[in-house]
């Protein structure tokens, strides 16, 4: 089964109102999951009762005395479906996805745990997240897909992850070549970002993507 996640990040094209333009766009397709910004979740969770939503980070704490934080517990309340973790703009230190990953696995909260290289997929593996995507950083927003120019790395990548984790694959991917190129290769789904969420026409592109 093939898995999208779009991630809105934290673009003008994506925020209100036009985040609401982009979860209508998605809704009818299986297996899409959508990343707003994190000020929108309820927001969107509450217009968009079907829709899979996923945050953009999360914190490993539950209620309590921890301002600014996001925390695995309160996500869940609020019926957001899992969280991306560790993306390359949001990385966080080893014990603190330890910490998140463990306390997600407990209460059944899903995460896709981004990792920049093979030896951090290593690492990140042992811990089994929900999910895993492979993104070198030198290829996110360059248009240059990592299942086009790094396919023997992916391979590796999948071959380590894939049976304990389910493999994605992102960075540069914004095409239908690279999403089938990406499938060929052995990913259970992709990471999507720029390509959708700034195309002029979210769902005839997203569409023609999968």
């Amino acid at each position: 089964m093939v898995n999208v996640f779009l991630n809105f990040k934290a673009y003008k094209e994506s925020a209100v109102p036009n985040s609401e333009k982009l979860v209508s766009a998605a809704l009818g397709f299986k297996n899409v999951f959508i990343c707003p910004q994190q000020q929108e979740l309820l927001f969107l969770r509450k217009k968009f009762p079907k829709a899979k939503i996923f945050a953009q980070d999360c914190e490993s704490n539950e209620f309590g005395a921890f301002t600014g934080s996001i925390g695995l517990t309160q996500l869940k309340s609020i019926g957001v479906n899992g969280s991306l973790l560790n993306h390359s703009e949001r990385k966080k230190p080893f014990n603190e996805l330890k910490k998140i990953i463990l306390e997600a696995n407990k209460i059944g909260f899903k995460l896709v745990v981004c990792v920049d290289s093979l030896s951090e997929a290593k690492k990140i593996i042992e811990l089994r997240p929900w999910a895993i995507a492979f993104e070198p950083p030198e290829l996110i927003g360059s248009g240059k897909s990592v299942s086009t120019h790094e396919p023997v790395l992916v391979k590796k990548f999948i071959n380590l992850v894939g049976g304990k984790s389910i493999p994605l694959i992102g960075a540069g991917v914004s095409n239908h070549s690279d999403f089938v190129e990406s499938i060929a290769l052995g990913a259970e789904g992709v990471l999507l970002a720029s390509a959708f969420v700034k195309s002029k026409n979210p769902k005839k592109w997203l569409k023609e993507f999968v």
